[in-house]
């Protein structure tokens, strides 16, 4: 049985090792959204991803992470199935698109893969601490 559920900060930890499992920095659990979904598969977290609201028509899909020892063969549909759970949330919200960004080729296929247009090649991303 595959549920969606909305993150919870007892997840942060089990999400954040994830990342490390492949390399990335995960952000702040204080950085993620309430609109951040977790994919279970029989009770067991597969994929976390995050709907960034603006005041704006455009979303941003971000924080995208998948537990790497998860290597069914189902591993793709259930990416869709979160992705899809985001587009609806965001549609549901009103938004007229959806942003990600991403600087790994598969993360970048797969993007292309669930329907999104790519914009932009070679881009550097910034930010800058505030506080």
């Amino acid at each position: 049985m595959v549920n969606i559920r909305y993150y919870s900060s007892s997840d942060h930890s089990m999400i954040n090792a994830w990342s490390q499992g492949y390399k990335e920095p995960y952000p702040p659990a204080e950085f993620l959204p309430e609109t951040t979904f977790v994919l279970e598969k029989q009770g067991a977290p597969v994929f976390a991803g995050s709907l960034l609201l603006t005041n704006s028509p455009i979303s941003y899909f971000e924080y995208f992470a998948g537990n790497p020892r998860y290597i069914e063969s189902d591993r793709h549909l259930l990416s869709q199935m979160l992705f899809d759970r985001i587009v609806e949330e965001a549609t549901l919200r009103g938004y007229k698109k959806l942003l990600f960004c991403s600087y790994r080729d598969k993360l970048k296929q797969r993007y292309e893969e669930l329907g999104a247009v790519k914009t932009l090649n070679d881009v550097s991303t910034f930010v800058k601490d505030l506080v």
